[in-house]
């Protein structure tokens, strides 16, 4: 495989497996949006440690934010109240490193790109009560970290990334953070590559709101959000638990432990050749990380650490291959 599809295929994972989507609600197969989800199971914990938030979840829906624990008093009703013309600019960055295993050989990869990205968030007029239109503008990615490559490699991996053009786009929330819509101007013409790197991207920007809940909540308030998220044929169950640091006036402080789950199945890896059929045997993904809101401007700052375990099985006529990439990812947002 070529490095423009390698990245290209590593970044689709990233953001099918590794980039929590902390405010989306991508929608998903009804007979999934409709199952309650419990907590994916851990291992069996040392009588000596402290029992952890995951140890018991209420069983929840596809969509859901349920309060745990509404925190110490004062309490407040958090709601996002963004003017016309809020926003700003905010930086993404990515870090992720890789390592593959195969009949029983483990190999680190070589080269991981590092992406930058700089977004511009604009709200427009609410388009209802309780809702807000947000421009987004996300401009041409860069790798920050090409100089260790080899000049025909670097000049490989610049000709895809020039074939990557401004994303235009439009989100829209509601006041408790919730993404209702995402969508994005059509990108036609591009090559399967450009537009599973498109997809990473806008999973990206659409993430980037905190959910609140709907009661009154003081510092140490913890709630669980549970989320569907349909792409590239795959489904993920992702189970964010936040729990409210800080609150001065109208900006809040929350730390994030994340555990996602999916199905067993069929999926589409870009890269591939067409008569490569690849099925998702089994998977793990945990995150933690901090976020920072302001309930007058949707421009977010924090940063999401993962790690994911995915075994998948390409299948090519009657030679079958099993191989376990293990990834570990770091997603930034900061004001620019």
């Amino acid at each position: 495989m070529s490095v423009a599809k390698w990245t290209a295929a590593l970044l689709w994972l990233g953001a099918a497996l590794s980039s929590p989507s902390l405010g989306a609600e991508t929608k998903a197969p009804a007979s999934l949006r409709e199952a309650p989800v419990s907590a994916p199971a851990m291992p069996a914990l040392a009588k000596t440690k402290k029992k952890s938030v995951w140890d018991k979840l209420p069983k929840t829906r596809s969509g859901q934010i349920v309060l745990l624990d509404p925190g110490s008093e004062p309490r407040r009703t958090l709601r996002y109240r963004f003017p016309v013309g809020a926003g700003g600019k905010v930086k993404i960055t990515t870090r992720s490193e890789l390592a593959v295993e195969a009949a029983g050989q483990r190999e680190e990869a070589g080269f991981v790109p590092r992406l930058e990205m700089l977004a511009e968030l604009k709200v427009g007029k609410p388009p209802v009560a309780g809702e807000f239109a947000i421009q987004v503008l996300g401009k041409r990615p860069k790798i920050t970290n090409l100089g260790s490559l080899p000049e025909p490699l670097r000049k490989e991996l610049e000709a895809a990334l020039g074939q990557v053009p401004e994303l235009k786009g439009v989100s829209v929330v509601t006041d408790r953070g919730v993404q209702k819509r995402l969508s994005f101007e059509a990108t036609k013409g591009k090559s399967a590559e450009v537009q599973q790197i498109l997809q990473g991207l806008q999973a990206n920007l659409g993430g980037m709101s905190a959910p609140l809940p709907e009661e009154p909540v003081g510092v140490g308030a913890k709630w669980l959000v549970n989320n569907s998220v349909a792409q590239a044929g795959m489904t993920l169950t992702q189970l964010a638990v936040y729990e409210l640091i800080s609150l001065e006036g109208n900006v809040g402080r929350a730390l994030i432990e994340i555990r996602q789950q999916a199905p067993k199945g069929r999926i589409q890896v870009p890269g591939l050749p067409a008569d490569v059929k690849t099925e998702l045997v089994r998977m793990s993904s945990k995150g933690e990380g901090e976020t920072y809101f302001n309930l007058d401007n949707p421009a977010p700052k924090g940063r999401v650490k993962t790690s994911a375990k995915i075994t998948m099985k390409s299948t090519r006529g009657t030679q079958s291959q099993e191989v376990t990439l293990r990834i570990k990812g770091l997603l930034r947002f900061r004001p620019n």
